[in-house]
Protein backbone atom coordinates (compact mmCIF):
# COMPACT_ATOMS: atom_id res chain seq x y z
CA UNK A 1 0.00 0.00 0.00
CA UNK A 2 1.31 3.18 -1.11
CA UNK A 3 0.89 6.17 1.51
CA UNK A 4 0.46 9.67 0.42
CA UNK A 5 2.86 12.15 0.67
CA UNK A 6 1.73 14.54 3.11
CA UNK A 7 4.95 16.66 3.14
CA UNK A 8 4.41 20.71 2.48
CA UNK A 9 5.38 21.83 -1.52
CA UNK A 10 8.05 24.13 0.07
CA UNK A 11 9.65 21.33 2.10
CA UNK A 12 9.20 18.68 -0.96
CA UNK A 13 10.96 21.08 -3.32
CA UNK A 14 14.24 21.49 -1.13
CA UNK A 15 14.37 17.53 -0.17
CA UNK A 16 14.57 17.05 -4.38
CA UNK A 17 16.82 20.01 -5.01
CA UNK A 18 19.13 18.89 -2.80
CA UNK A 19 18.76 15.79 -4.58
CA UNK A 20 20.35 17.99 -8.00
CA UNK A 21 22.68 19.94 -6.47
CA UNK A 22 26.44 19.48 -7.11
CA UNK A 23 28.96 20.86 -3.86
CA UNK A 24 29.61 23.37 -6.16
CA UNK A 25 26.00 24.26 -5.98
CA UNK A 26 26.71 24.42 -2.07
CA UNK A 27 29.40 26.68 -1.80
CA UNK A 28 27.66 29.17 -4.13
CA UNK A 29 25.09 29.67 -2.39
CA UNK A 30 26.36 29.90 1.08
CA UNK A 31 28.58 31.87 0.01
CA UNK A 32 25.84 34.43 -1.36
CA UNK A 33 24.58 34.05 1.90
CA UNK A 34 27.94 34.77 4.19
CA UNK A 35 28.32 37.83 2.51
CA UNK A 36 24.67 38.88 2.81
CA UNK A 37 24.97 38.45 6.52
CA UNK A 38 28.30 41.15 6.28
CA UNK A 39 25.51 43.80 4.78
CA UNK A 40 22.86 43.60 7.08
CA UNK A 41 25.19 44.20 9.53
CA UNK A 42 26.67 46.96 8.40
CA UNK A 43 23.46 48.30 7.38
CA UNK A 44 22.25 47.60 11.04
CA UNK A 45 24.92 50.04 12.26
CA UNK A 46 23.86 52.83 10.04
CA UNK A 47 20.39 52.66 10.74
CA UNK A 48 20.80 53.12 14.30
CA UNK A 49 22.17 56.18 14.13
CA UNK A 50 19.14 58.21 13.00
CA UNK A 51 16.22 55.54 14.69
CA UNK A 52 15.59 55.90 18.87
CA UNK A 53 15.10 52.66 20.98
CA UNK A 54 11.63 53.15 20.47
CA UNK A 55 11.42 52.33 16.98
CA UNK A 56 14.00 49.56 17.96
CA UNK A 57 11.57 47.48 19.91
CA UNK A 58 8.63 48.37 17.55
CA UNK A 59 10.94 46.97 14.60
CA UNK A 60 11.83 44.07 17.37
CA UNK A 61 7.82 43.47 18.00
CA UNK A 62 7.24 42.91 13.65
CA UNK A 63 10.11 41.06 13.66
CA UNK A 64 8.77 38.45 15.95
CA UNK A 65 6.06 37.83 14.29
CA UNK A 66 7.53 37.99 10.82
CA UNK A 67 9.52 34.55 11.98
CA UNK A 68 6.99 32.40 12.04
CA UNK A 69 5.15 33.93 9.16
CA UNK A 70 8.06 33.53 6.84
CA UNK A 71 9.41 30.23 8.33
CA UNK A 72 5.31 28.87 7.47
CA UNK A 73 5.04 30.37 3.75
CA UNK A 74 8.35 28.91 2.78
CA UNK A 75 7.61 25.49 3.58
CA UNK A 76 4.07 25.95 1.81
CA UNK A 77 5.57 27.80 -1.22
CA UNK A 78 9.42 26.90 -1.20
CA UNK A 79 12.85 28.40 -0.10
CA UNK A 80 13.98 30.12 -3.27
CA UNK A 81 10.33 31.86 -3.59
CA UNK A 82 10.33 33.76 0.04
CA UNK A 83 14.25 34.27 -0.46
CA UNK A 84 13.73 36.00 -3.51
CA UNK A 85 10.95 37.92 -2.06
CA UNK A 86 12.88 39.21 1.28
CA UNK A 87 15.53 40.06 -1.24
CA UNK A 88 13.56 42.64 -3.14
CA UNK A 89 12.29 44.00 -0.09
CA UNK A 90 15.82 44.42 1.44
CA UNK A 91 17.06 45.98 -1.38
CA UNK A 92 14.01 48.39 -1.86
CA UNK A 93 14.19 49.79 1.76
CA UNK A 94 17.83 50.70 1.53
CA UNK A 95 16.57 52.79 -1.73
CA UNK A 96 13.65 54.29 1.12
CA UNK A 97 16.22 55.31 3.83
CA UNK A 98 18.70 56.56 0.93
CA UNK A 99 15.97 59.04 -0.51
CA UNK A 100 14.35 59.82 2.68
CA UNK A 101 13.18 63.30 3.30
CA UNK A 102 11.23 62.99 6.54
CA UNK A 103 11.84 61.12 9.95
CA UNK A 104 8.80 58.99 8.75
CA UNK A 105 10.03 57.80 5.81
CA UNK A 106 12.81 57.00 7.82
CA UNK A 107 10.49 54.34 10.05
CA UNK A 108 8.94 53.01 6.82
CA UNK A 109 12.20 51.95 5.08
CA UNK A 110 13.06 50.83 8.57
CA UNK A 111 10.10 48.83 9.00
CA UNK A 112 10.34 47.43 5.61
CA UNK A 113 14.28 46.67 6.04
CA UNK A 114 12.95 44.47 8.90
CA UNK A 115 10.65 42.38 6.66
CA UNK A 116 13.64 41.58 4.48
CA UNK A 117 16.05 41.29 6.93
CA UNK A 118 14.18 38.26 8.60
CA UNK A 119 13.14 36.55 5.67
CA UNK A 120 16.62 36.20 4.95
CA UNK A 121 17.83 35.47 8.14
CA UNK A 122 15.37 32.34 8.64
CA UNK A 123 16.23 31.08 5.24
CA UNK A 124 19.43 31.04 6.06
CA UNK A 125 19.56 29.58 9.11
CA UNK A 126 16.88 26.49 7.90
CA UNK A 127 18.64 26.13 4.63
CA UNK A 128 21.60 25.33 6.50
CA UNK A 129 19.57 22.80 8.74
CA UNK A 130 18.22 21.46 5.01
CA UNK A 131 21.52 20.91 3.62
CA UNK A 132 23.86 19.45 6.14
CA UNK A 133 23.73 16.54 8.73
CA UNK A 134 23.37 16.53 12.50
CA UNK A 135 27.77 16.30 12.87
CA UNK A 136 28.41 19.12 10.59
CA UNK A 137 25.94 21.34 10.87
CA UNK A 138 26.80 23.06 13.75
CA UNK A 139 29.95 23.78 11.67
CA UNK A 140 28.22 25.37 9.11
CA UNK A 141 25.95 27.65 11.76
CA UNK A 142 29.40 28.30 12.84
CA UNK A 143 31.28 29.43 9.55
CA UNK A 144 27.81 31.17 8.41
CA UNK A 145 28.53 34.10 11.12
CA UNK A 146 32.47 34.06 10.10
CA UNK A 147 32.08 37.16 8.03
CA UNK A 148 30.46 39.25 10.84
CA UNK A 149 34.47 39.58 11.99
CA UNK A 150 34.87 41.72 9.64
CA UNK A 151 32.00 44.37 10.72
CA UNK A 152 32.98 44.90 14.13
CA UNK A 153 35.88 46.67 12.86
CA UNK A 154 35.51 48.36 9.61
CA UNK A 155 32.06 50.01 10.20
CA UNK A 156 33.51 52.86 13.05
CA UNK A 157 36.21 53.97 10.26
CA UNK A 158 33.20 53.92 7.79
CA UNK A 159 31.11 55.89 9.62
CA UNK A 160 33.64 58.25 10.74
CA UNK A 161 35.04 58.64 7.26
CA UNK A 162 31.15 59.86 6.05
CA UNK A 163 30.66 61.97 8.40
CA UNK A 164 34.18 63.37 8.62
CA UNK A 165 34.39 67.34 8.87
CA UNK A 166 31.73 67.61 6.40
CA UNK A 167 28.41 66.22 7.69
CA UNK A 168 26.60 67.09 4.64
CA UNK A 169 23.66 65.09 3.10
CA UNK A 170 24.88 63.98 0.54
CA UNK A 171 27.52 61.63 2.51
CA UNK A 172 25.51 60.76 5.04
CA UNK A 173 22.94 59.17 2.28
CA UNK A 174 25.67 57.28 0.72
CA UNK A 175 25.83 55.23 4.37
CA UNK A 176 22.56 53.55 2.77
CA UNK A 177 22.81 54.24 -0.97
CA UNK A 178 25.29 52.01 -1.58
CA UNK A 179 24.03 49.00 0.12
CA UNK A 180 21.46 47.87 -2.69
CA UNK A 181 24.21 47.66 -5.20
CA UNK A 182 26.34 45.32 -2.62
CA UNK A 183 23.11 43.58 -2.35
CA UNK A 184 22.18 42.86 -5.89
CA UNK A 185 25.69 41.40 -6.54
CA UNK A 186 25.77 39.08 -2.92
CA UNK A 187 22.15 37.86 -3.97
CA UNK A 188 22.94 36.87 -7.76
CA UNK A 189 24.96 33.49 -6.96
CA UNK A 190 22.44 32.48 -4.63
CA UNK A 191 19.89 33.51 -7.00
CA UNK A 192 21.06 31.68 -10.06
CA UNK A 193 21.90 29.01 -8.63
CA UNK A 194 18.48 28.30 -6.57
CA UNK A 195 16.29 28.74 -9.45
CA UNK A 196 18.57 27.06 -11.65
CA UNK A 197 18.13 23.72 -9.11
CA UNK A 198 14.19 24.66 -8.96
CA UNK A 199 13.69 24.70 -12.54
CA UNK A 200 15.87 21.10 -12.54
CA UNK A 201 13.32 20.05 -9.44
CA UNK A 202 10.23 21.06 -11.40
CA UNK A 203 11.45 17.53 -14.48
CA UNK A 204 12.60 15.44 -11.75
CA UNK A 205 10.06 12.06 -11.53
CA UNK A 206 9.73 12.07 -7.99
CA UNK A 207 8.62 15.38 -7.82
CA UNK A 208 6.14 14.92 -10.72
CA UNK A 209 4.82 12.02 -8.57
CA UNK A 210 4.29 13.79 -5.92
CA UNK A 211 2.19 16.71 -7.56
CA UNK A 212 -0.13 13.55 -9.14
CA UNK A 213 -0.65 12.17 -5.55
CA UNK A 214 -1.68 15.99 -4.55
CA UNK A 215 -3.78 15.77 -7.59
CA UNK A 216 -5.36 12.39 -6.98
CA UNK A 217 -6.03 13.63 -3.32
CA UNK A 218 -7.38 17.04 -4.23
CA UNK A 219 -9.60 15.75 -6.92
CA UNK A 220 -10.50 18.30 -9.62
CA UNK A 221 -11.33 21.22 -7.08
CA UNK A 222 -8.70 24.06 -7.36
CA UNK A 223 -8.31 26.40 -4.77
CA UNK A 224 -9.64 30.13 -6.34
CA UNK A 225 -7.82 33.42 -5.31
CA UNK A 226 -9.58 33.37 -2.05
CA UNK A 227 -9.26 30.23 -0.64
CA UNK A 228 -5.67 30.44 -1.50
CA UNK A 229 -5.46 33.44 0.58
CA UNK A 230 -8.00 31.91 3.27
CA UNK A 231 -5.43 29.01 3.73
CA UNK A 232 -2.26 31.12 3.87
CA UNK A 233 -4.16 33.26 6.22
CA UNK A 234 -4.60 29.97 8.71
CA UNK A 235 -1.50 29.02 8.06
CA UNK A 236 0.35 31.42 9.49
CA UNK A 237 -2.08 32.14 12.26
CA UNK A 238 -3.05 35.77 11.22
CA UNK A 239 -5.08 35.50 14.46
CA UNK A 240 -2.85 34.47 16.41
CA UNK A 241 0.10 37.05 15.17
CA UNK A 242 -2.15 39.81 15.39
CA UNK A 243 -3.03 39.53 19.32
CA UNK A 244 0.59 38.47 19.88
CA UNK A 245 2.07 41.96 18.28
CA UNK A 246 -0.63 43.60 20.31
CA UNK A 247 0.53 42.09 23.18
CA UNK A 248 4.04 42.48 22.96
CA UNK A 249 3.36 46.48 21.83
CA UNK A 250 1.43 47.09 24.74
CA UNK A 251 3.54 45.73 27.36
CA UNK A 252 6.93 46.73 26.33
CA UNK A 253 6.66 50.07 24.95
CA UNK A 254 5.08 51.54 28.22
CA UNK A 255 8.28 50.95 29.82
CA UNK A 256 10.27 53.03 27.28
CA UNK A 257 7.25 55.84 26.86
CA UNK A 258 6.09 55.94 30.74
CA UNK A 259 8.66 58.72 32.02
CA UNK A 260 9.87 60.81 28.69
CA UNK A 261 6.21 60.67 26.85
CA UNK A 262 3.46 59.24 28.58
CA UNK A 263 3.77 61.49 32.18
CA UNK A 264 4.69 58.47 34.40
CA UNK A 265 3.32 55.37 35.42
CA UNK A 266 0.02 56.67 36.53
CA UNK A 267 -0.85 57.71 33.72
CA UNK A 268 -3.86 57.11 32.25
CA UNK A 269 -2.07 56.24 29.11
CA UNK A 270 0.52 54.02 30.97
CA UNK A 271 -2.17 51.97 32.72
CA UNK A 272 -4.50 51.45 29.94
CA UNK A 273 -1.86 50.13 27.35
CA UNK A 274 -0.65 47.92 30.38
CA UNK A 275 -4.43 46.75 31.36
CA UNK A 276 -4.45 46.22 27.40
CA UNK A 277 -1.44 44.43 27.47
CA UNK A 278 -2.71 41.94 29.51
CA UNK A 279 -5.83 41.53 28.09
CA UNK A 280 -4.17 40.68 24.77
CA UNK A 281 -1.91 38.09 26.21
CA UNK A 282 -4.74 36.37 27.83
CA UNK A 283 -6.78 36.20 24.85
CA UNK A 284 -3.61 35.18 23.29
CA UNK A 285 -3.57 32.23 25.10
CA UNK A 286 -6.75 30.97 24.89
CA UNK A 287 -6.60 31.60 20.86
CA UNK A 288 -3.32 29.50 20.36
CA UNK A 289 -4.49 26.85 23.24
CA UNK A 290 -8.08 26.13 22.36
CA UNK A 291 -8.65 27.63 18.27
CA UNK A 292 -5.90 28.29 16.42
CA UNK A 293 -5.56 25.20 13.72
CA UNK A 294 -1.74 26.30 13.03
CA UNK A 295 -0.61 27.64 16.27
CA UNK A 296 2.32 29.71 16.78
CA UNK A 297 3.91 27.74 19.52
CA UNK A 298 3.09 24.16 18.15
CA UNK A 299 3.83 22.79 22.29
CA UNK A 300 1.65 19.94 21.43
CA UNK A 301 2.82 18.79 18.17
CA UNK A 302 6.00 17.52 19.59
CA UNK A 303 6.47 15.27 22.32
CA UNK A 304 9.56 15.75 22.61
CA UNK A 305 10.46 19.11 24.27
CA UNK A 306 13.79 19.32 23.71
CA UNK A 307 12.92 22.68 20.96
CA UNK A 308 10.72 23.98 23.75
CA UNK A 309 13.15 24.23 26.48
CA UNK A 310 16.46 25.09 24.27
CA UNK A 311 14.86 27.93 22.34
CA UNK A 312 13.82 28.93 25.84
CA UNK A 313 17.41 29.12 27.33
CA UNK A 314 18.57 30.77 24.01
CA UNK A 315 16.02 33.82 24.60
CA UNK A 316 17.32 34.49 27.95
CA UNK A 317 21.18 34.27 27.08
CA UNK A 318 19.83 37.05 24.58
CA UNK A 319 17.77 39.12 27.12
CA UNK A 320 21.08 38.86 29.26
CA UNK A 321 23.20 40.00 26.72
CA UNK A 322 20.55 42.77 25.27
CA UNK A 323 19.79 44.02 29.26
CA UNK A 324 23.28 44.29 29.46
CA UNK A 325 24.78 45.50 26.91
CA UNK A 326 22.06 48.34 25.96
CA UNK A 327 24.41 51.04 28.09
CA UNK A 328 27.52 49.88 27.93
CA UNK A 329 28.48 51.79 24.98
CA UNK A 330 27.35 55.32 26.67
CA UNK A 331 29.57 54.16 30.06
CA UNK A 332 32.14 53.52 28.14
CA UNK A 333 32.22 57.07 26.99
CA UNK A 334 31.63 58.66 29.93
CA UNK A 335 34.15 56.80 31.93
CA UNK A 336 37.06 56.35 29.81
CA UNK A 337 36.51 59.17 27.86
CA UNK A 338 36.24 57.04 24.78
CA UNK A 339 36.37 58.06 21.23
CA UNK A 340 33.57 56.19 18.92
CA UNK A 341 36.18 53.95 16.93
CA UNK A 342 37.69 53.10 20.63
CA UNK A 343 34.25 52.43 22.51
CA UNK A 344 33.09 50.72 19.35
CA UNK A 345 36.12 48.08 19.87
CA UNK A 346 35.85 47.54 23.60
CA UNK A 347 32.10 46.42 22.99
CA UNK A 348 32.87 43.93 20.17
CA UNK A 349 34.97 42.27 22.34
CA UNK A 350 32.30 39.87 23.21
CA UNK A 351 30.98 40.05 20.10
CA UNK A 352 34.31 38.91 18.14
CA UNK A 353 34.42 36.10 20.93
CA UNK A 354 30.98 34.88 20.41
CA UNK A 355 31.30 34.56 16.84
CA UNK A 356 35.08 32.93 16.92
CA UNK A 357 34.10 30.38 19.37
CA UNK A 358 31.25 29.24 17.19
CA UNK A 359 32.55 27.55 14.63
CA UNK A 360 35.28 26.13 16.71
CA UNK A 361 32.40 24.84 18.95
CA UNK A 362 30.70 23.32 16.03
CA UNK A 363 34.12 21.62 15.12
CA UNK A 364 34.66 20.22 18.11
CA UNK A 365 30.81 18.82 18.61
CA UNK A 366 31.41 17.45 14.96
CA UNK A 367 34.19 15.43 16.12
CA UNK A 368 33.34 14.32 19.52
CA UNK A 369 29.63 13.53 18.25
CA UNK A 370 28.21 15.49 21.11
CA UNK A 371 26.19 18.64 21.76
CA UNK A 372 25.22 18.66 25.75
CA UNK A 373 28.72 19.68 27.37
CA UNK A 374 29.03 22.79 25.02
CA UNK A 375 25.62 23.43 26.01
CA UNK A 376 26.79 23.38 29.83
CA UNK A 377 30.55 24.23 29.08
CA UNK A 378 29.32 27.83 27.62
CA UNK A 379 26.72 28.21 30.52
CA UNK A 380 29.61 27.98 33.22
CA UNK A 381 31.79 30.46 31.04
CA UNK A 382 28.76 32.64 30.38
CA UNK A 383 27.80 32.68 33.81
CA UNK A 384 31.43 33.35 35.36
CA UNK A 385 32.11 36.57 32.49
CA UNK A 386 28.56 37.84 33.07
CA UNK A 387 29.63 37.63 37.12
CA UNK A 388 33.09 39.37 36.58
CA UNK A 389 30.92 42.36 34.77
CA UNK A 390 29.73 43.41 38.10
CA UNK A 391 33.22 44.57 39.28
CA UNK A 392 34.96 44.99 36.24
CA UNK A 393 32.89 47.61 34.65
CA UNK A 394 33.60 49.94 37.86
CA UNK A 395 34.89 53.44 36.32
CA UNK A 396 38.07 52.87 38.26
CA UNK A 397 38.99 49.41 36.64
CA UNK A 398 41.49 48.94 33.66
CA UNK A 399 40.19 48.59 30.14
CA UNK A 400 42.11 45.19 30.05
CA UNK A 401 39.67 43.70 32.92
CA UNK A 402 36.20 44.25 31.15
CA UNK A 403 37.86 43.08 27.78
CA UNK A 404 38.53 39.81 29.77
CA UNK A 405 34.96 39.33 31.11
CA UNK A 406 33.97 40.21 27.79
CA UNK A 407 35.69 37.58 26.09
CA UNK A 408 34.28 34.88 28.35
CA UNK A 409 31.13 35.66 28.35
CA UNK A 410 31.28 36.23 24.47
CA UNK A 411 33.56 32.61 24.20
CA UNK A 412 30.50 30.96 26.70
CA UNK A 413 27.28 32.51 24.72
CA UNK A 414 29.56 30.86 20.92
CA UNK A 415 29.55 27.56 22.98
CA UNK A 416 25.72 27.82 24.33
CA UNK A 417 24.07 28.74 20.80
CA UNK A 418 25.49 26.26 18.69
CA UNK A 419 24.98 23.04 20.26
CA UNK A 420 21.33 24.48 21.04
CA UNK A 421 20.04 25.38 17.50
CA UNK A 422 21.36 22.09 16.25
CA UNK A 423 19.42 20.28 18.91
CA UNK A 424 16.60 22.17 17.96
CA UNK A 425 17.22 21.16 14.36
CA UNK A 426 17.87 17.37 15.39
CA UNK A 427 14.93 16.67 17.51
CA UNK A 428 11.90 17.43 15.06
CA UNK A 429 11.06 16.04 11.69
CA UNK A 430 12.57 17.55 8.73
CA UNK A 431 8.52 19.08 7.68
CA UNK A 432 9.05 21.06 10.99
CA UNK A 433 12.54 22.53 10.71
CA UNK A 434 11.98 25.77 9.45
CA UNK A 435 8.88 26.11 11.98
CA UNK A 436 11.52 25.20 15.04
CA UNK A 437 14.07 27.31 13.20
CA UNK A 438 11.58 30.35 13.60
CA UNK A 439 10.86 29.54 17.19
CA UNK A 440 14.64 29.55 17.84
CA UNK A 441 14.81 33.26 16.00
CA UNK A 442 11.58 34.00 17.49
CA UNK A 443 12.00 33.68 21.21
CA UNK A 444 15.52 35.07 21.13
CA UNK A 445 13.96 38.71 19.21
CA UNK A 446 11.54 38.44 22.37
CA UNK A 447 14.20 38.50 24.73
CA UNK A 448 16.63 41.01 23.33
CA UNK A 449 13.44 43.36 23.13
CA UNK A 450 12.39 42.20 26.81
CA UNK A 451 16.36 42.83 27.29
CA UNK A 452 16.11 46.60 26.03
CA UNK A 453 13.13 47.26 27.74
CA UNK A 454 14.14 46.25 31.21
CA UNK A 455 17.78 48.06 30.55
CA UNK A 456 15.82 51.33 29.76
CA UNK A 457 13.41 50.99 32.42
CA UNK A 458 15.90 50.40 34.92
CA UNK A 459 18.80 53.18 33.37
CA UNK A 460 16.05 55.75 32.95
CA UNK A 461 14.67 55.57 36.62
CA UNK A 462 18.22 54.90 38.37
CA UNK A 463 20.54 56.97 36.48
CA UNK A 464 18.93 60.32 37.38
CA UNK A 465 18.83 59.82 40.40
CA UNK A 466 22.39 58.82 40.76
CA UNK A 467 23.30 61.93 39.35
CA UNK A 468 21.41 64.15 41.61
CA UNK A 469 23.58 62.38 44.31
CA UNK A 470 26.82 62.57 43.19
CA UNK A 471 27.11 65.47 40.86
CA UNK A 472 28.00 68.42 42.91
CA UNK A 473 26.06 72.01 41.77
CA UNK A 474 23.94 72.93 39.17
CA UNK A 475 23.58 71.40 36.20
CA UNK A 476 20.75 69.55 33.66
CA UNK A 477 19.87 66.23 35.07
CA UNK A 478 18.32 64.91 31.60
CA UNK A 479 20.89 66.41 29.42
CA UNK A 480 23.48 64.41 31.56
CA UNK A 481 21.71 61.07 31.55
CA UNK A 482 20.92 61.21 27.52
CA UNK A 483 24.05 62.57 26.23
CA UNK A 484 27.73 61.70 27.06
CA UNK A 485 28.64 65.18 24.84
CA UNK A 486 27.03 67.21 27.22
CA UNK A 487 28.87 65.32 30.29
CA UNK A 488 32.05 65.66 28.51
CA UNK A 489 31.29 69.45 28.82
CA UNK A 490 30.65 70.03 32.58
CA UNK A 491 33.37 71.13 35.26
CA UNK A 492 35.70 68.38 36.34
CA UNK A 493 34.34 67.53 39.97
CA UNK A 494 30.83 67.84 38.24
CA UNK A 495 32.29 65.03 35.65
CA UNK A 496 34.22 62.90 38.05
CA UNK A 497 30.28 62.34 40.21
CA UNK A 498 29.20 61.79 37.26
CA UNK A 499 31.51 59.20 36.05
CA UNK A 500 30.30 57.48 39.79
CA UNK A 501 26.65 58.02 38.78
CA UNK A 502 27.27 56.04 35.30
CA UNK A 503 29.59 53.16 37.35
CA UNK A 504 26.94 52.65 39.79
CA UNK A 505 23.91 52.40 37.27
CA UNK A 506 25.91 50.13 35.21
CA UNK A 507 26.54 47.84 38.53
CA UNK A 508 23.02 47.45 38.70
CA UNK A 509 22.26 46.28 35.32
CA UNK A 510 25.50 43.57 35.51
CA UNK A 511 23.89 42.44 38.96
CA UNK A 512 20.10 41.91 37.22
CA UNK A 513 22.14 40.03 34.33
CA UNK A 514 23.89 37.79 36.11
CA UNK A 515 20.59 36.74 38.47
CA UNK A 516 18.89 36.33 34.93
CA UNK A 517 21.38 33.79 33.57
CA UNK A 518 20.84 31.41 35.88
CA UNK A 519 17.20 30.83 34.57
CA UNK A 520 19.00 29.97 31.17
CA UNK A 521 20.82 27.14 33.18
CA UNK A 522 17.34 25.89 34.50
CA UNK A 523 15.72 25.64 30.78
CA UNK A 524 18.79 23.54 29.86
CA UNK A 525 18.24 20.54 32.32
CA UNK A 526 14.64 19.52 30.85
CA UNK A 527 16.46 19.00 27.13
CA UNK A 528 16.98 15.81 26.04
CA UNK A 529 20.45 14.31 25.69
CA UNK A 530 21.54 12.48 22.45
CA UNK A 531 24.72 12.00 20.24
CA UNK A 532 24.78 13.48 17.16
CA UNK A 533 25.46 10.50 15.67
CA UNK A 534 23.04 8.42 17.26
CA UNK A 535 20.25 11.01 15.29
CA UNK A 536 22.16 10.33 12.20
CA UNK A 537 21.73 6.38 12.96
CA UNK A 538 17.92 6.49 14.27
CA UNK A 539 16.99 8.51 10.48
CA UNK A 540 18.97 5.59 8.37
CA UNK A 541 17.09 3.10 10.22
CA UNK A 542 13.81 4.75 9.63
CA UNK A 543 15.15 4.89 6.08
CA UNK A 544 15.57 1.24 5.42
CA UNK A 545 12.38 0.22 7.04
CA UNK A 546 10.24 2.73 4.76
CA UNK A 547 12.73 1.21 1.91
CA UNK A 548 11.63 -2.50 2.81
CA UNK A 549 7.87 -1.94 2.92
CA UNK A 550 8.33 0.35 0.02
CA UNK A 551 5.73 3.28 1.14
CA UNK A 552 6.45 6.84 0.91
CA UNK A 553 6.94 8.73 3.95
CA UNK A 554 3.90 10.74 5.78
CA UNK A 555 3.85 10.62 9.28
CA UNK A 556 7.15 12.36 9.78
CA UNK A 557 8.13 13.34 6.60
CA UNK A 558 11.71 12.50 6.44
CA UNK A 559 12.53 9.97 4.13
CA UNK A 560 13.60 12.03 1.60
CA UNK A 561 15.69 14.04 4.18
CA UNK A 562 17.71 10.70 4.91
CA UNK A 563 18.58 10.18 1.02
CA UNK A 564 19.87 13.65 1.86
CA UNK A 565 22.38 12.79 4.37
CA UNK A 566 23.70 10.06 2.47
CA UNK A 567 24.23 12.34 -0.39
CA UNK A 568 26.17 15.11 1.82
CA UNK A 569 28.42 12.42 3.76
CA UNK A 570 29.52 11.31 0.63
CA UNK A 571 29.94 14.69 -0.89
CA UNK A 572 31.36 16.36 2.54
Amino acid sequence: MIKVDNTLPGVKKIELIQQLRSRWDLIIMFSGYTTNSITTTVASIFNSMNLVSVISVTTSIIRVVLFPIFSRLSDLLGRTEIYSFSAIFHIVSFVILATAQNFDTIVGGRVISSIGDVGLRIMGFSLIGDMTNTLNRGLFHGIFQIPLLINFFVPPIVVEALVKNSPNEPQWRWGFGHLPFVLLVCEVPFMIIAWKLQMRMRKNPLWLEYKQEQKDRDGDHRLGIMEWINKCLVLIDIIGCVLLVGALAMTLLPFNLSKSVWNGWTSPKTLGTLCGGCVAWFMFGIWEWKYATQPLLPLGRWSDRTPIYGALSAAVITLVSSLNWTYFFSFIQVTRRASITRATYIRNGYRVAYTIAQPITGYLMMKSRVWRPFVWGGMALFILGVGLMIPARQPDQPDSFMVMTQIISGVGAGMIDIPIIVALQSSVPHNDLSMVTALFQALGTIGGAVGSTISGAVWNNILPGQLVEHVPGEFDVKKAAGSYLYVFTLPEDQYQGAIIAYGNSQKILSIIAVCLTVLSFVFTLPMRSFGLDEAIDRHFHKKKDEQQHATINSSNNDGSYIFIIKKILLLL
